[in-house]
């Protein structure tokens, strides 16, 4: 409305008085002439995708019939129908809203953040009085007020081709931090913080690692059961430590199950994110020629000085978020997509620019190792299984070998996320569309000595919610389809209300309850799975559903029988065996 009222405002068409009084400057303008009612602290629904839509679109020019116009003229003066394509689901957007409101709201995350505070906000002050700069708090309450008011997070999710399909990007800051501030008729001026957006950029931490154990495998000869010794690379003074330590440190204290000098497979050290191993295994040059290559092919850009030592093995230099989305969504099969939002555009239903034949936008090659490549999605699943990725499961209990990715928290805690891979489906392959790549970043933009909790404290958190959404709708589809399908092609189902009712009861029973006192959707895997048992029990030649228990138990013990004998044919890790950890990265 705003580009629409400035072009005519600059035509002379509307007087200066008519410009200013609609022209909208803030939320509260938008909800005075009744657009929609915002009650998130978020940015509106869709305003994060369709400014990066905008800016998109405006990047490049387009040629249109025998002329070419620019991204601007395009939107604003070209005649005709102007169409504007992508894969955004505005749904899925607003769940992620509520789930991330509802997380930021949530007295569990406000008491982790007090936890994960109180031993180091004094330093925070400090920070500020050595620079003579006076700290906008004056005790503990007051540094967590402030703390959680400049808490951001930012959720992108993007499907197997690239295609962004939700975009969360932050939220609104203002600018002073008086009282007044927080309330919408302040006219305090704003700042919208996009955490996601082209030039952003976040600490990966530990989210590179799966990325150097690709490249380990690639260019040194290793395997998941290749060891390696758990061993700092050098003895330096550490300020914040006050005195000299081996580096690099890991995040988990030693103990006599974790001891310097123990042995981890490189499996083992994905799942509990052995610092000192990864930093290790970049400081070999074959290693990390390899990779640096690779990020290179695909044009990441990377801080070149720092990529020359042993930290940025460890993720301690600063990536662009939507390329390094990108790399992580390249495990699915190899090739690297720049993630984007425009997918097609037309003009009176013509054709003027098509992302699959945008020469910026080509596919390219990553993980051209089918086999590396493979045996590290596998170590992505375990990592999601039983390591860092596994606390999601007290948001998301169907996890199980659907989500695949790794965790990662910057040093003193400015920042968290999750990059992870999901699909409702346990045949990725036979439902490539479901599958889709989700990075959830928490930050605080205020810098300091704050911290905003790990990555199992937030983003594991969110994603698990967002997880556990999109697994009960694709289920419920599933189901309603199946069931539909049944009262169409049989007569003895289509009218009976109780047969629905047995079917409802049976599906619940699989999804809640335990066989032999193991929850029994550890051995029913993804909609795929669940769908097989239901066409059983809506079979008309058993008929489960008239109320047949007996074979119900049957089929039940069957599919717990099956996931035994995988079990048992699948080696056991040393380290660890069948422990689902809940690890604190």
């Amino acid at each position: 409305m705003n580009l629409a009222l400035a072009f005519l405002h600059d035509r002379g068409e509307i007087s200066d008085d008519d410009y200013y009084k609609w022209r909208l400057s803030d939320e509260e303008s938008i909800r005075r002439i009744g657009f929609r009612n915002f009650q998130s602290p978020l940015y509106g629904e869709e305003e994060w995708a369709a400014w990066n839509v905008i800016r998109e679109v405006c990047s490049r020019e387009y040629r249109v019939g025998e002329h070419t116009v620019s991204g601007a003229q395009l939107l604003l003066d070209e005649r005709g129908d102007v169409v504007i394509e992508t894969g955004v689901n505005l749904d899925l957007v607003g769940k992620i809203k509520e789930v991330v409101n509802g997380f930021l709201d949530s007295p569990k995350f406000k008491l982790e953040l007090q936890g994960r505070n109180r031993n180091s906000w004094q330093k925070d002050m400090a920070s500020y009085k050595a620079r003579n700069i006076e700290p906008p708090y004056q005790d503990f309450d007051g540094f967590m007020e402030y703390l959680y008011r400049h808490i951001n997070v930012g959720v992108v999710v993007i499907n197997q081709d690239g295609e962004i399909v939700a975009y969360i990007g932050g939220k609104e800051f203002f600018q002073g931090e008086n009282e007044e501030a927080e309330s919408v008729e302040s006219d305090e001026p704003k700042i919208i913080i996009d955490l996601m957006n082209k030039q952003a950029t976040i600490t990966p931490s530990s989210t590179v690692k799966p990325i150097i154990a690709y490249y380990t495998m690639v260019a040194a000869n290793a395997d998941l059961e290749t060891d390696y010794l758990d061993k700092p690379l050098e003895y330096k003074y550490v300020e914040s430590a006050g005195r000299e330590v081996w580096l690099p440190r890991n995040w988990f204290p030693y103990d006599a199950n974790h001891f310097m000098g123990r042995k981890y497979s490189l499996l083992e050290a994905q799942v509990l994110s052995v610092n000192t191993i990864f930093a290790g295994l970049y400081s070999n040059r074959a290693v990390r020629n390899a990779m640096l290559l690779g990020l290179d092919k695909i044009g990441l850009e990377y801080n070149k000085e720092d990529a020359k030592y042993w930290p940025f093995g460890i993720g301690a230099s600063d990536l662009p978020v939507r390329p390094w989305l990108g790399v992580y969504n390249a495990f699915l099969d190899g090739y690297y997509r720049q993630p984007a939002f425009v997918k097609r555009i037309t003009v009176d239903g013509v054709p003027v620019y098509e992302r699959q034949s945008d020469p910026a936008k080509k596919p390219v090659m990553l993980f051209d190792s089918k086999q590396e490549r493979e045996n590290e999605m596998y170590a992505l699943y375990e990592v999601c299984n039983r390591g860092t990725g596994a606390s999601m499961k007290t948001e998301f209990k169907y996890h199980k070998n659907l989500v695949s990715g790794k965790t990662g928290t910057a040093p003193t805690g400015q920042s968290a996320l999750f990059v992870s891979h999901f699909n409702p489906y346990r045949d990725r392959q036979a439902y490539r569309d479901k599958n889709m790549t989700m990075i959830v970043a928490i930050k605080t933009n205020t810098g300091g000595e704050k911290s905003v909790g790990t990555s199992t404290q937030g983003p594991t958190i969110i994603a698990g919610r967002i997880y556990d959404y999109l697994f009960r709708k694709e289920l419920q589809t599933m189901m309603d389809e199946k069931i539909e399908a049944a009262k169409q092609n049989n007569p003895h189902f289509r009218d009976n209300h109780l047969y629905w009712a047995n079917v409802n009861r049976y599906m619940e029973y699989l999804l809640n309850e335990d066989f032999e006192k193991k929850p029994i959707f550890k051995s029913i895997i993804g909609v795929d799975a669940y769908r097989e048992v239901l066409e059983q029990i809506l079979s008309p030649s058993n008929k489960i559903y008239t109320g047949r228990d007996d074979l119900f138990a049957q089929l039940v013990q069957y599919y717990c029988d099956q996931d035994r004998v995988v079990r048992m044919q699948t080696p056991v890790t040393r380290e660890t065996g069948e422990q689902e950890g809940n690890l604190d990265e």
